[in-house]
């Protein structure tokens, strides 16, 4: 009897001791956030490095900031651990009232989930990490993830078609023209407005070619082919990019013998342009 009730204490004093503890497989750690999309694993999306540190009683999350708690208690489930913790914030030094389901998607990997749940059992997405063992990141490669992991469609939409046009314009931005393209192009254009004229300048160098007029000023990558010169939209300077379409040139420099002709988006002819263009565009006006 004597050695059942030390057993019994035994198995108490050890229950007691542990039940604030992370197990072995938990515990001195750090889980360094991941991205899960579909079901594979990337690196996490954006520069905000999120993660979980654990001691052998504490655990560290960024909950709006960085804050370090106190297990109070961690109990087994099928799918892992049920994690507790102290309000750090509390006199009587309660629970808080959420806690953190783990739950391991691959062990072997050493991916796993952080689940913050609130009192009522509601799932937390802005406080749950999708994880991976510190110590196995060197391990695994973790690809960067893909544009709808990270953003909605829309926004991927957009971002793709930037890529396209970037890559298009470093393809061309090193193409060779002729030295005879290398000038100063003005076109004088009448406004339905009275007492206002445009006055557009589109200046080809090495250095860099532009159009400006007034409070326009576009930067554009020069593209010869035969007898015409594309100028395709890089950047706008004065003012928010507002150029329409981007996968066709902003402005174009036809070239007949001697005299040169322009045509370009820019130029709004059902509402501000009165005069009219002959069928190569706008005669050039002078040229320096």
């Amino acid at each position: 009897m004597k050695n059942i009730v030390l057993l019994l204490f035994s198995f108490l004093m050890v229950s007691c001791s542990v039940e604030n503890e992370l197990p072995d497989e938990l515990k001195n750690k750090k889980w360094v956030d991941v991205c899960q999309f579909k079901s594979n694993f990337y690196k996490r999306c954006g520069e905000f490095d999120r993660s979980v540190i654990t001691t052998a009683n504490t655990i560290q999350v960024d909950l709006m900031e960085l804050t370090t708690f106190e297990v109070s208690r961690v109990e087994k489930t099928d799918e892992g651990y049920r994690i507790y913790t102290l309000n750090p914030d509390s006199e009587e030094n309660s629970e808080n009232k959420w806690h953190y389901n783990f739950k391991w998607i691959d062990k072997a990997r050493g991916i796993s989930y952080w689940e913050y749940s609130t009192a009522e059992g509601k799932k937390e997405e802005g406080f749950s990490f999708v994880t991976i063992d510190d110590e196995l990141i060197g391990k695994i490669t973790l690809a960067d993830p893909p544009c709808e992991a990270c953003f909605e469609k829309k926004e991927c939409d957009s971002i793709n078609g930037q890529k396209t046009k970037n890559a298009f314009l470093d393809s061309i931005e090193n193409s060779k023209i002729d030295d005879s393209w290398y000038k100063e192009y003005y076109v004088w254009l009448e406004s339905y407005e009275v007492s206002y004229n445009y006055n557009y300048l589109i200046r080809i160098a090495k250095d860099s070619s532009y159009i400006q007029e007034r409070y326009v000023k576009d930067l554009l990558v020069p593209y010869q082919k035969a007898d015409t010169l594309f100028l395709y939209h890089k950047k706008s300077v004065l003012i928010d990019d507002y150029t329409k379409d981007k996968t066709k040139p902003e402005v174009k420099i036809v070239r007949i013998k001697d005299q040169y002709y322009i045509q370009s988006q820019l130029f709004d002819l059902e509402n501000s342009i009165s005069n009219k263009p002959t069928k190569y565009g706008f005669l050039v006006d002078e040229i320096n």
